[in-house]
């Protein structure tokens, strides 16, 4: 299965603030989210890894808290809110109305939120290795999984510092995160590394959010009844190798 996600240009005022982002995680009800547009499709995020991982810390769904998430903006100086631009594309399941859903649930605490549909070819080409000045994103779309089904691969390439966003595509920055990845690396003890990237999980999931964690969807496959022995791989892709018609 795969992770659907809202990322942030961590870079970029106001989201350079983490109370910022632990504000917009907080306003996210996402089991709403769930019910009403991926109703028996995914399940809640409890982390920014997915249940199949290795070293895969299990911490919870974030709760749905206005109040809090207003309490936060106003000790961020945002006591009013801001405007915000929500870059999505139909490429992802629902990308749209996922996007809309957000914007909706961001108004209740103060935060305008304008929606900008870009096709994948656009979005590819804004994560193409630009500068934090380049990069025009605020809060984007996103998948997220590990063809490696390890946490190394699902945590490091993605947030770990970098100058241009390749693959750190909202320049995520956390000097304890970038220690505990890398320790953890080249790390042979499992017990330790389990440890380690459940540090580095609490951080980017909940101290100093990198992205509003939604859900973790699973990988729907379809066949004909005479079809049998059908596989996917880790990258969610159907395979052929085993199938047979009966």
């Amino acid at each position: 299965n795969g992770a659907q996600q809202f990322r942030f240009h961590c870079l970029r005022k106001p989201l350079d603030d983490r109370r910022v982002r632990q504000a917009i995680s907080a306003a996210i009800d996402r089991r709403a989210i769930l019910d009403n547009l991926m109703a028996g499709l995914a399940t809640p995020s409890t982390g920014p890894l997915t249940p199949v991982m290795r070293h895969r810390a299990d911490l919870g769904e974030i709760p749905h808290d206005p109040a809090k998430a207003r309490q936060l903006l106003a000790a961020a100086g945002y006591p009013n809110g801001f405007h915000l631009t929500i870059t999505t594309t139909p490429r992802y399941v629902m990308g749209v109305e996922l996007a809309e859903a957000v914007a909706a649930q961001l108004k209740e605490v103060g935060i305008d939120a304008t929606i900008d549909v870009q096709e994948w070819g656009t979005i590819r080409q804004m994560w193409g290795g630009r500068t934090p000045d380049e990069d025009t994103q605020e809060m984007f779309i996103m998948g997220a999984g590990a063809s490696s089904g390890d946490a190394d691969w699902g945590l490091r390439p993605i947030f770990h510092s970098a100058p241009t966003n390749e693959n750190n595509y909202g320049f995520y920055s956390n000097r304890e995160f970038d220690d505990l990845v890398e320790r953890a690396m080249r790390e042979v003890d499992a017990a330790k590394r389990d440890a380690l990237y459940r540090r580095a999980q609490e951080i980017v999931y909940l101290e100093d959010p990198g992205a509003i964690w939604l859900y973790d969807h699973y990988h729907i496959v379809v066949a004909r009844k005479a079809v049998t022995s059908l596989t996917t791989s880790p990258l969610g892709t159907v395979t052929f190798a085993a199938a047979e018609i009966g």
